[in-house]
């Protein structure tokens, strides 16, 4: 429930598309019984398909948020740069470095566990504005969300 209404709070509507781009795992079928909670269209894509086919089907489908995970993170970023209509990733488990700030450099080696982390979309610093959450930031978002609301 609470993963349900964290994608809620990310700005998603009924009706709208979320991609799955990640191995099947616990928390992709968490995340697709939450997306069907709240009436989402979910897109998965295989985690097996190149960059191209990856940028492909975001680019047809035209979703807003991707949820992936930590190993398929860095592929990720690097796809949505050519996906405008990508606005969010959310990522499943921890990324190296996100612990203790002492990372590799890359865009996430300075975040805290559930810190937001905005990516350039062309790497030129005028990107599209994607963020990225953990999937831990989500459910909390939703236990927010659903204690703010007294139930």
């Amino acid at each position: 429930t609470h993963l349900a209404i964290g994608l809620e709070a990310l700005g998603l509507q009924a009706k709208d598309k979320i991609a799955i781009f990640a191995e099947t795992r616990e928390e992709w079928l968490l995340t697709l019984i939450a997306a069907f909670k709240r009436n989402l269209t979910v897109v998965t894509i295989f985690s097996a398909l190149d960059n191209a086919g990856v940028a492909h089907a975001l680019n047809e489908t035209e979703v807003s948020v991707v949820v992936t995970s930590n190993e398929l993170l860095d592929r990720c970023k690097e796809v949505v740069e050519s996906t405008p209509t990508v606005k969010q990733i959310v990522y499943m488990g921890r990324v190296k470095g996100e612990i203790n700030g002492n990372g590799n450099g890359s865009a996430l080696s300075n975040t805290k566990m559930n810190g937001d982390v905005n990516v350039n979309g062309n790497g030129n610093g005028s990107g599209n504005g994607v963020r990225i959450k953990s999937l831990d930031r989500v459910i909390g978002m939703g236990a927010k969300s659903l204690a703010a609301k007294g139930s």
